[in-house]
């Protein structure tokens, strides 16, 4: 089992790439790296983005 996290935070409406704003520490699991990784990005809510994965185990 794969165990992935990611922190997420909020797109600027300017796009100055500057991410003030963070959200929410996402995890997912997977039985594999790519199964864990499609199911972080299927939590995204909308107007933020993941700033890196990492694998927890």
């Amino acid at each position: 089992m794969i165990h992935l996290e990611a922190p997420t935070h909020r797109i600027p409406a300017d796009k100055t790439d500057r991410d003030d704003e963070a959200g929410a520490l996402l995890t997912a699991n997977g039985a594999t790296y790519e199964e864990a990784r499609d199911a972080l990005y299927d939590q995204v809510p909308e107007g933020y983005r993941l700033t890196w994965i990492r694998r927890v185990s």
